[in-house]
């Protein structure tokens, strides 16, 4: 997908549930939340990998912690918030 909604949600730096807005300050959909949120925890698993690992990998930091637990926050709220009308 190459709308500028979605290249500005791929380069935006996630660090507080407030932080999940689109380039016109809307909510982000779920699906891109979680995309976002797998890539942050792959890195965070590859730590869990030997320093002598083969193939090259980009191993997390606390950057990526505090983005999965912004982007956790997030859906949290949203499907919360929802709740109500899903019933």
């Amino acid at each position: 997908m190459d709308t500028p909604a979605h290249e500005h949600w791929t380069d935006l730096t996630v660090r507080r549930p407030d932080d999940v807005r689109t380039i016109t300050g809307r909510r982000v959909s779920l699906s891109w939340r979680m995309e976002k949120r797998a890539g942050h925890i792959d890195r965070l698993m590859n730590r869990t990998l030997p320093e002598d690992f083969p193939d090259p990998v980009e191993r997390g930091d606390a950057g990526d912690v505090l983005a999965v637990l912004a982007l956790s926050e997030s859906i949290r709220r949203d499907l919360a918030a929802r709740r109500g009308g899903d019933i």
